[in-house]
Order: structure tokens, then C-alpha cells, then sequence
């Protein structure tokens, strides 16, 4: 599996105008980690990445590559 592009998230959670609070609880996590993951300091697992893809309604290969 290609390894995200961590700023994709950034990019795709601004582009809906959330916050990270909001987000999290949509794929409930809590904010912190979620905040960890769309910063890169944690990796994602396969479950969270199929959440965050089907929250955003991307495939994971577009949640993966540029």
C-alpha cells in the first residue's frame, strides 16, 4: 500500500470546513488522535483508513495516492 500523503487530510477535513473535534467524533476517535493521525505522528491501521475513506467518500487508493 502506497503510504498517505498526511497533508491530504488536512486538505480534505478544510475543504468541508471541520474541525478536528468534529471530525474525531464522526470516526469516533477522540480529538487528540485523530489530530495524531492527520498530522502523521501516528500511523492509520486498514479500519481507520477505510473510515476516514468512506467519511470523505474516497476510495483508499485516492486516500493513498496523489
Amino acid at each position: 500500500m502506497e503510504s498517505l500523503k498526511y497533508e491530504k487530510l488536512y486538505k480534505m477535513r478544510k475543504k468541508k470546513n471541520l474541525t478536528h473535534e468534529q471530525i474525531a467524533s464522526a470516526l469516533g476517535m477522540s480529538r487528540s488522535t485523530y489530530t495524531h493521525k492527520e498530522n502523521g505522528t501516528r500511523g492509520l491501521d486498514i479500519n481507520e483508513a477505510k473510515k476516514i475513506a468512506e467519511f470523505y467518500g474516497v476510495s483508499l487508493d485516492e486516500l493513498f495516492n496523489s
